[in-house]
């Protein structure tokens, strides 16, 4: 009689717990479509949450570029740099794959270095009732920008070294008087220290404190930092970054009632985040991009602007 009492079951246990890559990528540096990137650019990935493995992967018109794509240790993005400078005046494509999904950028790259003392003597003009604003939201801005006297930063190339590769710039608030651009005459001129130019023609300058006119009252400001490329022509920036931030403690006066700046700004639907020089103070950040800024060839920048002996100041 057949006695098989065969009771092999299946044990098997494998609990396989790897979890699930869930992780997507929120943004790509330099932003798809940028133009005037800088040569020795560094390109990043950001993440929507932490991820165990990703690539990032680079190619031009040489083909595939060799460099190092590092992972960050909280696997919050990931960074690649190239071995040596990227060729000028060129589109390139980026690639991050991360939880096998692939997400794809371009950027072009800034062209051949401008001739130096064509920009000498130049000021800009940077409209912050112009610009796409990062923060706050666009509405927010627009309502901010309306309590502004000063809604326009002027920038003046002062100098350049050529053999120190340095470039350097003079800030000033500017506002319309009777229809013409000019400085505005109550607020001292930014004097930014001399950056780095070894990347003509992109630029960053910064950061920087001044003082803002807000409703009236000249609002301390910190770490104010341009960035940006002149186009082939010197005739204006392109792909510039602004960013500061605005003191929150400040009291002005709006609406016939003194608040302080964080005050007015939650007021206007914006809220305040910790200040950079001094993570226990609050500030109000002001981020924004802007495709062109045009030189201003009839406007001029006093850097040695003295607000004290103008009456109108007082």
């Amino acid at each position: 009689t057949d006695t098989d009492t065969d009771t092999d079951t299946d044990t098997d246990t494998d609990t396989d717990t790897e979890p699930d890559c869930d992780a997507e990528v929120t943004a790509i540096s330099p932003a798809n479509n940028a133009d005037g990137v800088p040569a020795d650019v560094l390109i990043e990935a950001s993440f929507s949450e932490a991820a165990a493995a990703a690539s990032i992967t680079l190619s031009g018109p040489s083909g595939s570029v060799a460099g190092t794509g590092t992972l960050a240790t909280d696997g919050m993005s990931i960074s690649f740099a190239a071995d040596a400078e990227l060729e000028r005046e060129s589109t390139y494509d980026v690639e991050v794959t991360v939880c096998d999904e692939a997400t794809t950028a371009s950027f072009t790259t800034v062209p051949e270095a401008i001739d130096e003392n064509e920009l000498i003597g130049r000021v800009y003009d940077l409209d912050l009732s112009n610009v796409s604003w990062n923060e706050p939201d666009a509405s927010s801005a627009s309502l901010l920008i309306s309590q502004l006297d000063t809604s326009h930063i002027l920038m003046l190339v002062e100098d350049i070294d050529s053999s120190a590769q340095t470039i350097k710039w003079v800030g000033a608030p500017g506002w319309t008087d009777s229809g013409v651009l000019t400085q505005y005459p109550c607020a001292e001129a930014i004097d930014f220290d001399s950056s780095d130019f070894s990347a003509n023609p992109y630029f960053s300058v910064g950061p920087k404190d001044f003082s803002l006119n807000i409703a009236g009252f000249d609002v301390p400001v910190q770490s104010l930092l341009v960035e940006g490329s002149f186009d082939s022509t010197g005739n204006n920036l392109k792909n510039v970054h602004f960013e500061a931030f605005v003191q929150g403690d400040f009291t002005i006066e709006l609406f016939n009632t003194a608040m302080t700046v964080c005050e007015a700004a939650d007021m206007l639907g914006i809220s305040c985040t910790a200040c950079p020089a001094d993570a226990t103070m609050d500030c109000l950040e002001l981020d924004a991009d802007a495709s062109s800024v045009p030189y201003k060839p009839n406007v001029a920048l006093n850097p040695d602007i003295d607000p004290s002996i103008d009456p109108n100041c007082n």
